[in-house]
């Protein structure tokens, strides 16, 4: 039996060390690009308060409008569709642009930037001797609120790269609140329901109906109709009208909006 070299072990010794490291640093680099069930649920929870407010990153032949305004702009949707308030201190919006955007309050242009069309038209204006914003948008009527479009974003990936994730969502809009609560009794009642008129009430009035039901009687806003709605319903209802990517980071164990692409 011939012997084998020992250049030739020496060889193939190196060769398999190099594979070895070569599947080692592929299975690292594939490790760290998945998204752990950790990750995805701070990612979730930071994220899906924030999506119905996405619309205001769109470009519009209506508004022209810098990044920094759009982003006032999605300030002032979330604490008047989020947190209820009409009215917001500077601090409350400095606190908010730099939390959220990693972006400063511009005192110098407050007053120009609320004349922008986009802010305007959320009824929306900087008290200056108060130092204040206030919000007062008109509460649509029932029969106005079932004509008004609901916009949906859908998620559709996620990209984890180091310490950022890069989401990407699809952007729907459903014409008629009524078709929307249409579909979501459908679903939820696939086989329909038997007995008193009543009782097929209670059951056709799970959380989705529930929420549709109390948008169009005007107890509560549009973000309750966004957040009602199903893929299946919002899918089933509208085409994909347009998509948008959020890039979220993490700083400082905290997560912030770091750039819009659409």
């Amino acid at each position: 039996m011939k012997s084998i070299p020992k250049k030739k072990i020496a060889f193939i010794a190196i060769a398999l060390c190099f594979v070895f490291l070569l599947s080692f640093a592929v299975l690292a680099f594939i490790k760290g690009r998945k998204l752990t069930d950790t990750e995805s649920i701070a990612l979730h929870d930071y994220s899906d308060s924030l999506i119905n407010y996405f619309e205001n990153f769109e470009d519009s032949e209506e508004y022209e409008a810098t990044l920094y305004q759009k982003e006032l702009a999605f300030t002032l949707d979330y604490f008047y569709y989020e947190d209820s308030k009409e009215s917001i201190t500077t601090e409350e919006l400095t606190n908010f642009l730099k939390d959220n955007f990693n972006t400063e309050l511009n005192m110098e242009t407050i007053e120009e930037d609320f004349t922008n069309l986009l802010i305007a038209n959320k009824c929306a204006y900087y008290d200056s001797e108060e130092a204040i914003i206030k919000i007062t948008p008109p509460s649509p009527t029932k029969k106005e609120r079932a004509r008004i479009p609901i916009t949906k974003y859908l998620e559709k990936s996620i990209k984890k790269k180091g310490n950022s994730f890069e989401v990407s969502y699809e952007k729907y809009v459903i014409e008629s609140a009524y078709d929307a609560l249409n579909c979501l009794s459908r679903q939820e009642n696939p086989e329909g329901t038997e007995g008193s008129e009543e009782q097929s009430s209670e059951v056709s009035q799970s959380e989705n109906t529930a929420k549709m039901m109390s948008y169009l009687k005007t107890e509560s806003k549009i973000n309750a109709a966004q957040d009602a709605l199903t893929p299946e319903c919002t899918k089933e209802l509208s085409e994909l009208k347009s998509t948008i990517t959020i890039v979220y980071k993490t700083q400082n164990s905290k997560l912030f909006i770091e750039k819009i692409e659409h």
